[in-house]
């Protein structure tokens, strides 16, 4: 099997005649994954996305990331629809419009059939629990569709798009000759095709015209937002992997666990950014504390990725995207 490894080279000139492609990058969006690189290839390299190529990944393992992912999307749709709200060039509103729908009617079901397949019923989809991972990611995202501008609700919702085709799109070229017996071929075929790819392109395109006139101190901001996502997707996956359903003192809890520390019950809402907490609201905390895990500040146990620290060690370099 032959590695498909990412183009590590972000400093090259966009040949704007070839259009954007995949080794043909227009300059902010090199900046933005020259920025996010670290994070980026190491989430590749996660036992949850390797094992998922091999066709080796326990089921129980994407049974728990389906179940997460199914409340994402539905997450997920809900910014695009925030999006569309706010956006005033129409095809951005359509834009919005169309991965609304992808995400409600497409994606849902791909994820309602693998999930009856392994005998968990519509209910339980509907009311599965949010991982504390998952509710940090969409949490960010909608803060962002909420609070923000249609720029930084393109640039917010661009890592899920652009990991999910490049990941998809490795994948199969790395295990072709293996993929036709893996359990997951139906997932690599989504996310590995052009036309899941262009969602991307089109994101890349519009936010290249409209970082064109923003200022530096703009434009890193964007990046902020662009890296804090990738991080949201790593962790998403690794949390999988693990099935971890939040933290516990007393180690991983399991999805079938009620996470609770005697007075204190973790069931917050949170946010982040800019590297910290920002706590949004509360769905059941009766006490006055409320334990945040931030992911941007997460530390893989196993090893791996190490997010950046709040003076910006560890992880990507502050001035990696400067």
């Amino acid at each position: 099997m032959t590695a498909v490894t990412s183009t590590t080279d972000f400093d090259y000139e966009f040949d704007a005649a070839k259009g954007i492609q995949r080794d043909n990058l227009p300059p902010f969006a090199q900046r933005m994954r020259k920025a996010a690189d670290l994070v980026w290839e190491e989430g590749y390299q996660q036992p949850f996305i390797r094992e998922l190529g091999e066709g080796t990944l326990q089921r129980e393992r994407f049974a728990f990331y389906l179940l997460q992912d199914f409340r994402y999307v539905n997450d997920y749709a809900r910014v695009h629809a925030l999006g569309l709200a706010k956006a005033t060039d129409p095809e951005i509103m359509a834009f919005m419009l169309k991965v609304q729908n992808g995400a409600l009617q497409v994606e849902t079901e791909v994820h309602r059939s693998y999930l009856a397949s392994y005998g968990i019923t519509e209910e339980q989809m509907n009311n599965v629990r949010q991982s504390a991972f998952a509710r940090a990611y969409t949490s960010n995202i909608l803060s962002i569709a909420y609070g923000k501008d249609i720029l930084d609700i393109l640039v917010a919702v661009l890592p899920c798009a652009w990991v999910y085709a490049d990941y998809g799109y490795r994948l199969a070229a790395e295990f072709a000759d293996t993929l036709d017996d893996n359990p997951y071929k139906s997932w690599v075929d989504m996310y590995k095709t052009d036309e899941f790819w262009q969602d991307s392109v089109w994101l890349l395109e519009h936010i290249e015209k409209l970082v064109a006139d923003a200022s530096e101190e703009r434009k890193r901001e964007l990046i902020d937002i662009f890296v804090t996502g990738v991080e949201n997707e790593y962790m998403f996956w690794a949390s999988a992997y693990d099935m971890q359903y939040t933290w516990s003192p007393n180690g991983i809890r399991r999805a079938d666990s009620t996470p609770s520390w005697g007075f204190l019950t973790f069931d917050c809402l949170f946010s982040l950014q800019q590297g910290g907490c920002l706590l949004i609201g509360f769905q059941k905390a009766p006490a006055l504390l409320c334990l945040v895990a931030s992911v941007s500040r997460f530390t893989r146990a196993r090893g791996g990725y190490v997010p950046r620290r709040r003076d910006g060690s560890g992880g990507r370099a502050r001035n990696g995207c400067r």
